[in-house]
């Protein structure tokens, strides 16, 4: 058996990986795919290119600031500083980042998620409390 890693020829996202035999392993990529022998962690690794071995994936750039975790109804909520370009999700809304800043009110008490995505980045989650 041997270990091999599906990714993306731009990006270097990986796509999966697995295991197969010898022979099987030019079977195991599609199109449009690159397929490398080795071992990774598709959520933890992607590829840069600029050597065989996988490369472990950053957080997203700091300074990410938050003015309020814990907010009432119609209070606004301010993230700067993040990445132009970066994916913002707040509870199945999503946006995409332009200006560095997501603003956002709330009209329902509850626990609301923000996901930020800007691959290689690894994603950042938080909760806001709207109370």
């Amino acid at each position: 058996m041997i270990d091999f890693i599906i990714c993306e020829p731009i990006t270097g996202r990986i796509l999966g990986t697995g295991q197969c035999p010898n022979n099987m392993v030019d079977m195991q990529k599609g199109d449009n795919e690159i397929l490398i022998l080795g071992k990774a962690n598709e959520s933890l690794h992607y590829f840069d290119f600029s050597g065989p071995s996988p490369v472990r994936r950053d957080k997203v750039p700091l300074p990410i600031s938050i003015n309020k975790m814990a907010v009432t109804i119609g209070e606004e909520v301010v993230i700067s500083g993040i990445p132009i370009g970066t994916r913002a999700e707040v509870d199945g809304d999503v946006a995409i980042i332009n200006d560095g800043t997501l603003e956002m009110t709330f009209d329902t008490f509850g626990e609301y998620t923000i996901t930020l995505e800007l691959f290689p980045y690894l994603d950042w989650k938080g909760t806001i409390i709207c109370a």
